[in-house]
């Protein structure tokens, strides 16, 4: 591996630290003093190598984080945007993304094959990253059609998979022209079983969970379609059927139409005497604390204004709505501007909830009974569509996924299926280490909480923290295509004084390094070490680099007893613009809502 190191100990009060690498002596028989003790061998460390963020973060107690969630923040990688090729997923408007992750660790993506859909396509990948060939999970027929596919792994480990069906031309008027279908798969999505009709009706959007109990419970947009004198329009609602037994049976009656329960509606509109309703799009969850927080997508009248409202039970929906009635009653009705929401929640307690606004995907973090939200977003450009969000590898990661629209110069737009990565940042629980600020990571491990920064360019960084008797250690890992010496990444360490106080420590892959306290506005200079191991060359474009880890030890003298911090990085690739990289849902000049260190 090709690597650079750089070591500096600032012993005196200085504003700039710097150190150029210097190579080691060779032992030879014209430096070896004769009747000299015999040397013994030093322990040999590990090479230096980076980290990456999805290789840290181990996973905590479910709840870990339950009564701590007020600096959470969610930071998107900007590294992890995929966009999957049209060649392979051969559908004109591949709209309605479900992204599922697998027990083996591999992932699925369904999509409707055509704007409302035809019939019901899957992708198959590894990774995440890499797609094979499409596959068909519903086709069409001549008169029926598929759409609005959603999948649900089993505790089991089967994996059902829904959609929404109707006959061309004539379910409009005859409602039992409509219904939900499933199939089953038991070799992880390879093959899919016949299918099985589970409710008749005019419906969109199903969606699947599985309780703890192991009830299964599939959720859709309760359609009902009237022909008006002064319009044709739509009334909705949410409704449920359970199954007891793994989806084999289900609740409701096949020999009638709409025969679920229905769980949440909101009155909207009078129309020629006729009372509309909405609470639609529904995805649900059932938190930690028992609750099942239902999202849903409100539209509120004919001129498509469309909210986010959420509704809750904490008693399984013992009670349904009846025909003329609202509900339930625990509700943030009409809450967030936007369409198509989706929910789930981290096992360290945050909820995230995703929606579509202007041209983007809107993610939010909230409190572990999903009611307290942030008002600070996290915002996807141009992932607008139907999209969905899925907890991967250590849970601590959202994959995002949507429809890209765009033309490049061709006659007609183009969509595209899309993946971004999110990663959740929040309270730290560090680790007491035995510290040698030697520019190697070997005695850290990867069984450590990292803050992550990385939503603005190619460079990201993950930044580790550890006690030890001397101080405070922090461990940088900035993974960067391009080094260039105007690079710099930044680890700030609140001050009691006030929210403007701080402890700042700057390194860039040069080795230079500056370290500074600032309180009620005064700088001072602090002695810190430091150590800095480049993998790469700084300022050649002609290459590509992998990044620089730079270790610092902060003596205890200077710290607050109790810890908060922030980090930032700046990027300037050799042939683009410099960007600041700082996280959105966090507050610079507020150390207050700095991530706690525990």
């Amino acid at each position: 591996m090709r690597y650079a190191k750089t070591v500096a100990l600032l012993l005196s009060l200085l504003t700039l630290a710097s150190c150029a690498s210097t190579p080691p002596t060779e032992t030879t028989a014209d430096n070896v003093t004769e009747g000299s003790d015999p040397v013994t061998e030093p322990v040999k460390l590990p090479e230096p190598k980076l980290t990456s963020i999805y290789e840290l973060n181990p996973k905590h107690e479910e709840g870990s984080h339950t009564d701590m969630t007020s600096t959470s923040f969610l930071e998107a990688d900007y590294r992890s945007r995929n966009e999957i090729s049209e060649d392979i997923a051969k559908a004109t408007v591949p709209y309605y993304t479900r992204l599922k992750q697998l027990p083996d660790g591999s992932y699925i993506l369904l999509y409707n094959d055509e704007h409302n859909g035809k019939g019901v396509r899957m992708l198959r990948s590894e990774d995440g990253v890499n797609w094979g060939e499409y596959s068909t999970v519903f086709a069409q027929y001549s008169d029926k059609v598929y759409a609005n596919p959603d999948a649900l792994v089993l505790q089991n480990g089967d994996i059902l998979c829904c959609a929404a069906w109707r006959h061309t031309g004539s379910y409009y008027r005859n409602p039992s022209k409509g219904g939900i279908s499933i199939k089953r798969s038991t070799d992880n999505g390879k093959t899919w079983g016949k299918e099985q009709v589970i409710f008749i009706g005019i419906n969109w959007e199903p969606y699947m969970l599985q309780l703890r109990s192991g009830e299964i419970q599939i959720y859709w947009t309760n359609t009902t379609c009237y022909v008006l004198p002064s319009c044709n329009n739509t009334s909705t609602g949410t409704a449920i059927l359970r199954s007891y037994d793994n989806g084999y049976t289900w609740t409701g009656d096949l020999s009638k139409v709409y025969s679920g329960q229905v769980v949440a509606k909101q009155a909207t509109e009078l129309i020629d005497g006729v009372q509309f309703y909405t609470d639609q799009m529904p995805v649900a969850v059932e938190l930690q604390n028992g609750t099942i927080a239902l999202a849903l997508e409100s539209r509120l009248n004919r001129n498509n204004t469309y909210r986010i409202t959420m509704a809750y039970s904490s008693d399984n929906w013992a009670e349904s709505i009846p025909l003329d009635g609202e509900g339930p009653a625990d509700k943030l009705t009409n809450h967030f501007v936007g369409t198509a929401p989706y929910i789930a929640q981290f096992p360290s307690g945050e909820v995230i909830l995703r929606y579509s606004r202007l041209n983007t995907s809107t993610l939010h973090l909230a409190d572990p009974t999903g009611h307290n939200f942030t008002t600070k977003t996290v915002k996807l450009d141009n992932m607008k569509y139907w999209g969905c969000i899925e907890l991967v590898d250590n849970k601590h990661t959202a994959v995002v996924c949507s429809t890209t629209r765009y033309n490049e110069g061709k006659e007609n737009e183009l969509f595209r299926l899309t993946t971004q990565k999110v990663n959740l940042n929040h309270t730290l629980f560090i680790k007491d280490v035995d510290i040698t600020v030697d520019g190697n990571s070997a005695e850290w491990g990867t069984d450590h909480d990292a803050l992550f920064v990385g939503s603005e360019s190619q460079a990201q960084m993950s930044v580790r923290f550890a006690r030890s008797e001397k101080g405070l250690g922090i461990l940088i890992d900035r993974l960067d295509y391009d080094l260039t010496s105007k690079d710099s990444s930044t680890v700030r360490i609140a001050m009691p004084q006030n929210k403007l106080s701080y402890i700042e420590v700057t390194v860039n892959p040069d080795g230079s390094y500056t370290a500074k306290k600032l309180v009620d506005g005064i700088h001072t200079d602090i002695a810190v070490e430091c150590a800095v191991t480049v993998f790469g060359t700084v300022d050649n474009g002609d290459d590509t680099d992998e990044g620089y880890l730079a270790e610092i030890l902060i003596p205890a003298e200077h710290l607050p007893e109790e810890l908060a911090v922030y980090a930032m990085l700046y990027n300037k690739d050799t042939k683009g613009a410099g960007a600041y990289d700082s996280p959105d849902m966090m507050n610079e000049n507020n150390n207050v809502e700095w991530i706690k260190l525990k």
